[in-house]
C-alpha cells in the first residue's frame, strides 16, 4: 500500500529552482510518498516494512523488534523486557545490548567494524 504521491510535486513547486510553472509541477507521479508492506513468513512471523520514497524530512530506519515478552526500538535506543523492566517503562538498551549479543553477531563483529 502507498500514500498519495504529493511530496515530489510539493518539492518541485517550493524548491528555489522550481515553481508552479515548472514543467514537472504538473506531472502526476504514481510513486506514493510512503509505501507500507506487510509480510507473513512461512513461520507465521509478521514483518512490517515502511519505506519513505522521497519526502524531504530527516531519514530514519526506525528499526523495531517486538515479541510476546519484549520490544526494542532503535529510534529511542530503548527496550522493555517483561519481568525485568519496570512495568510500562522504557529502559535504555545500552546496558543490555553488550552482554546479550547473539553469538552470530559476536562472530561477525570484526567484519562489521567501521560499517556505520
Amino acid at each position: 500500500m502507498s500514500s498519495k504521491a504529493l511530496g515530489l510535486n510539493n518539492y518541485i513547486k517550493n524548491h528555489p529552482k522550481g515553481s508552479e510553472n515548472h514543467p514537472n509541477a504538473k506531472v502526476k507521479f504514481r510513486l506514493g510518498d510512503v509505501v507500507t508492506t506487510n509480510i507473513m513468513t512461512s513461520q507465521s512471523e509478521s514483518i512490517l516494512l515502511t519505506h519513505d520514497t522521497n519526502l524531504s524530512h530527516p531519514y530514519s530506519l526506525g528499526f523495531r523488534i517486538q515479541g510476546k515478552k519484549g520490544i526494542w526500538m532503535d529510534l529511542n535506543s530503548s527496550l522493555y523486557l517483561e519481568g525485568i523492566s519496570p512495568p510500562h517503562r522504557w529502559e535504555s538498551a545500552k546496558s543490555y545490548l553488550g552482554h546479550r549479543t547473539h553469538p552470530m553477531w559476536k562472530h561477525l563483529e570484526k567484519d562489521a567494524a567501521g560499517a556505520d
